[in-house]
This record gives C-alpha cells, structure tokens and sequence, in this order.
C-alpha cells in the first residue's frame, strides 16, 4: 500500500432502485452497455484507471486533474443523447463527483478521507451534473471555463471542518437557482449535542436575541446567500439578533445522528443557547419549528421572554383526525423516496409548489436547490415523519409568556385551521392573520410587510 496524490471519482445512477422496480431488465442492460462500450473506454480515454463497479455506478482515479474534468463532462454531455428515446421518468442520469488529495492505493482498491469526501461530493449532485471539491476546483486550469457554481459549505462524516463544494453548472437540465450578495455576515460554529452529535450555528444582528427553532430541512451558509431566505434574514438581523442553526441530520451538521426525534430537536436547541451564551430570549418557530417552541418554552421558562409562531401547528398530520392529512403525509413519503433531488418537475416541484406557490422563479429554484444540498433521501424521511407524528396539545396549555401566532389566509402546507387551534390552546396568544398562499414570507408581498409590522408591534409592547 502506498501513498499518492490523485483525483477520485466516483459516479452513481440517480434513484436506481426506482428505475429498477419500473423497469430492470432494460435498465440494467442498458447500464452495462453503457459501462462497457461508452464509460470504461472514455476514462482510459482520459488516461484514467478504473478500479472498480459499483453496482449502479463506479470508481476511477487520475493523475491530472483537467483530464478528470473532461472525462466527467463527456460522460455526461454524452449519457443524455443515449437516453434520448426514453421517456423522461425511466431516463438513467448519472452524478460525478470529483476530490483531490492523498490516496492510499492498493493494486485493486483506494482508501481514505479523499475517497469518503468524493462519495459525499457525489451525493449532493444534481441529475446529470459533477460536483467538484474547492480543492479540485482551485488547480484546475482555466476552471473559469466550466461554469462553477459555489453551491456552499457541507459537512463531512469524520471530517472536523466543513467542505466547500461547487458545481458545474455544464449540460445541467434543472435551472440554476440564482444567488443574492446581501452584505450579511454571519460566523457558523459549532457545538456538541446529544449522542456526540455535531451541531452548526450562527449568529446575525444585534439587539433582542430570538432563537430560531428549526424547520423544514436547514442549511445557514446556503440560505444566507438564497433570495427566498436571505430578505427575511436580513429584516431580523437589522432590528435583532437572530440565532439560528442547522438541525441534525442537515445543513452543515452531522448527517449520520443515531437519532433524529423530538427530543432530539429540543436537545440541539438547548445545546445552541449554552454555546451561544444567551440567557433570556424569544423564539422564533416557522412550521414545525413551532411545536418545538412551545416546549422548548415550557421546559425552559427561565430562559424565553415570548414566542414568534408562523405558519405552524401543534398536531402534526398523522395525529390529526382526517384521513386526508394521513394521506398527504404518506405521499409526501413516497415522493421523497421515489425522486429527491430529481429533475423531475413532478418530484423537485412537490414541495416547492405548496411551500411557495406564488413563488417567482428564482426563489423557486432556490428552494428547490436548498431541499437538494441540505439534506439526503434517507433524511429527509425520517424528519418528514418526525415532523408528521408531532404533539404538543398538552405543552400548548401550560405557555406562559407573552405569544404571536400569525398564519397566512391561504397556506397549503399547514391550513389556516392550524393556526387557530393553535392560537386557541395557548394562554391569552394573540393570533393574527395574514393576507397571501405562501408558507414561507416572500420578501416584497403584503404579508412580508405584514409580518414585520406585527412582529415589531409585539416585541415593544412586552419588553
């Protein structure tokens, strides 16, 4: 075994095993004909060497990193003109990624941090697309050629400091979520939870500190930067401190938790407000992030001043009496498993179209974008059901600080419904609401100014 500084690449087929329930003979003969007589010769091509298959994909090494590069843009510039006569659902659409650094190689196999990083770059690819290391990327000859896009920071299983990752954004079939410069900087740490659970935060703004309970899949470096997140940051840094952090199983934390609950989630909470070194503050509960407010407020009332819940409920879908919540819950599963991540309208669109169904393009890309390199499949099911089996009735009861519940007329995520069962359980809350579809505040609309409006009203009346 020796040492060696090489490029690794490692490639897979998106949702292979739903291409193979719907159709495995073809499938497959089409992917080894593929391997055979197009991919094998096209990395010997590029003088690179294949070290093995991996079921529904493989792992090759190269000595120049611009040979890397050209390989995995002829692989997948030429993969779609192959896929051309099959419908959309049953094509095969490879992802790439592309790390450098030291490898220990064997004559069969390679090992090593290098290797993992690789598997993680690949992991996070769109459909068709190569995702490349900032590594890779830096000595890369005229990398400006390719079209990076810096899609963020991620975290890495084993690997202490986050990883930056770019795009190429080269024969991509999704749009490309633009980026917005807002002049907002924010330093992310990083502090231990339960089970040794590795947890991302920030801190933006000065003033009042409000604790931002987590939602529907984080990531803090890329929404910073995204024109659907990046506004609303924005309005609460400029009037107030605003902690916020990645929950586990997302973002910049750790991907692997052996555990991802309920009390998890108020574990990470508390875990961030000690290594924040906030002592009395508001929450701010988006969501589901609202019934982790609530008890989170219950459980601490030494610590929360009052509580800011948008959007929210206290029983999530599967604990409410209609069959239709249950339902919906239940294909929100299935679409996950079936094509996180995909291209695919149908699938990139399920949860976007609800979400922000006034959304304009970009901050539907951004969305779109975010759910992609936030999170995996595999987690982004267990949260969908955590969020789904949510009950905090008898928490709800027992609020006894000062507390907004606003909620949008027309919100298809949670019904307006909702949000006065909520209201109604809790003590003396003010409930108020807004004008607009969205579920998330879109910067610019009546309600955003809403919103704001009210939320400022209600923090100087109490403090």
């Amino acid at each position: 075994m020796e040492k060696q500084l090489l490029i690794v690449m490692i490639a897979d087929i998106f949702g292979y095993s739903r291409l193979s329930q719907l159709d495995e003979f073809k499938v497959v003969d089409r992917q080894l004909a593929y391997s055979k007589d197009f991919i094998y010769p096209t990395i010997k091509e590029f003088n690179g060497t294949l070290i093995k298959n991996t079921g529904d994909g493989f792992l090759a090494i190269f000595n120049v990193a611009q040979s890397a590069m050209n390989c995995a843009l002829k692989i997948q510039k030429e993969i779609p003109l192959m896929e051309t006569p099959f419908e959309e659902e049953l094509k095969i659409k490879y992802r790439i990624g592309l790390n450098v650094g030291d490898v220990l190689k064997t004559d069969e196999d390679v090992f090593g941090n290098v290797v993992n990083i690789s598997a993680r770059i690949e992991g996070i690819c769109i459909p068709g697309g190569i995702c490349v290391s900032s590594a890779l990327r830096d000595v890369l000859e005229n990398y400006e050629e390719f079209h990076f896009k810096d899609i963020g920071l991620h975290k890495v299983k084993n690997i202490k400091n986050p990883l930056r990752v770019f795009q190429s954004e080269l024969n991509l079939d999704a749009p490309a979520a633009e980026e917005l410069d807002n002049g907002i900087h924010q330093n992310i740490k990083f502090c231990m939870s339960n089970n040794d659970v590795q947890i991302a935060y920030s801190s933006i703004g000065k003033g009042i500190p409000i604790l931002k309970a987590p939602n529907w899949l984080n990531h803090i470096e890329y929404e910073i930067r995204s024109p659907l997140w990046a506004p609303l940051l924005k309005s609460f840094s400029e009037q107030y401190q605003l902690i916020r952090f990645d929950q586990r199983g997302t973002g910049l934390s750790d991907w692997d938790p052996p555990e991802i609950s309920e009390d998890a989630m108020i574990e990470d909470m508390k875990s961030v407000v000690n290594a924040s070194n906030i002592k009395k503050f508001g929450i701010y509960g988006l969501s589901q992030g609202c019934a982790f407010a609530i008890r989170y407020a219950v459980e601490n009332p030494e610590q929360v001043k009052f509580l800011i819940l948008f959007g929210g409920y206290i029983l999530g879908r599967t604990k409410r009496n209609s069959e239709a919540d249950k339902n919906q819950h239940e294909i929100g599963v299935k679409m996950i498993e079936a094509g996180w991540g995909s291209n695919s309208q149908i699938y990139r669109n399920f949860f976007t179209n609800s979400f922000i169904p006034d959304g304009l393009k970009e901050e539907i890309n951004s969305f779109d974008e975010l759910q992609r390199v936030s999170t995996n499949s595999s987690n982004a099911v267990r949260i969908h059901n955590m969020n789904g089996n949510v009950d905090v009735t008898e928490y709800a009861k027992l609020i006894s600080v000062p507390t907004l519940v606003l909620h949008c007329e027309g919100d298809q995520v949670n019904p307006l419904k909702e949000g006065r069962r909520m209201a109604s359980a809790i003590p003396n809350a003010y409930f108020k609401t807004l004008k607009g579809n969205n579920h998330v505040l879109l910067s610019g609309t009546p309600e955003y100014l809403e919103f704001f409006s009210e939320v400022n009203n209600f923090i100087k009346e109490i403090t």
